[in-house]
């Protein structure tokens, strides 16, 4: 039985030794291929000694790409859409990936964003620089979606939904089922539909509130204290930092531990 089984263990070990020698020599070139974009981007973008420690965190988040079309892609973006060279760097510090992205792929994206939602090219510089996550929307399947189901929620008109956006542009990586639905539900509940769509419609950034984290347990707290539910308290429970929501709170007990004593 021994002698049977010893070759086994040698076989296993030796297999080993060939899974490690290659997950070595891939993480090598892992590594070896984002020294080599480093020193590109270096080159290309004019980095700093600071920026350039940056960069090279930011190069840990794996990409796909070779110089040659990341070259087209950089020239693409100063070319097309007039980004200047801090631009590119802060918005590949921001979203690494877009380092993989395709030009031509890119580019059909943004002339179809820029008609749907009449953008300037001023302003469509400036969605990209403040969402360069943007590079990794598909067009159909989240584009589209978001902008065709917000103006229709909310009854935008194309002005208003470009305006929109512009005030929130992460609201087009939000999920409508995930995020923007039931937000808008919250806000609904207790303000009623109109007043809600009202709201939202003219402050986006009601929507990037987080539902479970803020929203619902600052409403369960309110209701603890049996406050009355209306605008004013809804504006609060939405904007109020935590610090100053807190100082409410406790405002509120005060007052209302006093009115009681009376």
């Amino acid at each position: 039985r021994s002698a049977t089984f010893l070759p086994t263990l040698r076989d296993c070990s030796r297999q080993s030794s060939v899974s490690f020698t290659s997950n070595l020599h891939r993480t090598q070139k892992k590594l070896q291929h984002a020294e080599n974009m480093l020193e590109f981007l270096h080159e290309k973008l004019e980095l700093d000694k600071s920026e350039k420690q940056s960069m090279k965190i930011a190069l840990r988040v794996p990409t796909k790409c070779n110089q040659q079309e990341l070259n087209r892609l950089l020239n693409g973006l100063r070319t097309e859409l007039k980004l200047t060279k801090p631009e590119l760097r802060r918005s590949v510090q921001k979203f690494p990936q877009l380092l993989g992205q395709d030009y031509d792929d890119s580019m059909e994206k943004f002339k179809w964003l820029q008609k749907r939602l009449e953008l300037s090219d001023a302003n469509l510089k400036l969605l990209i620089q403040r969402l360069p996550q943007i590079f990794g929307y598909d067009k159909e399947k989240n584009l589209k979606i978001t902008l065709d189901w917000l103006q229709h929620r909310l009854n935008l008109k194309n002005e208003e939904l470009r305006q929109f956006v512009l005030r929130l542009p992460q609201v087009l990586g939000l999920s409508i089922e995930g995020n923007i639905a039931p937000t808008i539900n919250f806000y609904e509940k207790n303000l009623g539909v109109k007043k809600a769509i009202e709201w939202v419609s003219n402050d986006p950034s009601l929507l990037g509130y987080s539902l479970d984290n803020r929203l619902s347990p600052r409403l369960e707290q309110a209701r603890d204290l049996q406050m009355t539910i209306d605008s004013e308290l809804v504006a609060r429970i939405a904007k109020h930092t935590s610090k100053k929501w807190e100082e409410f709170l406790t405002n509120y007990e005060e007052e209302k531990q006093k009115t009681d004593e009376l």
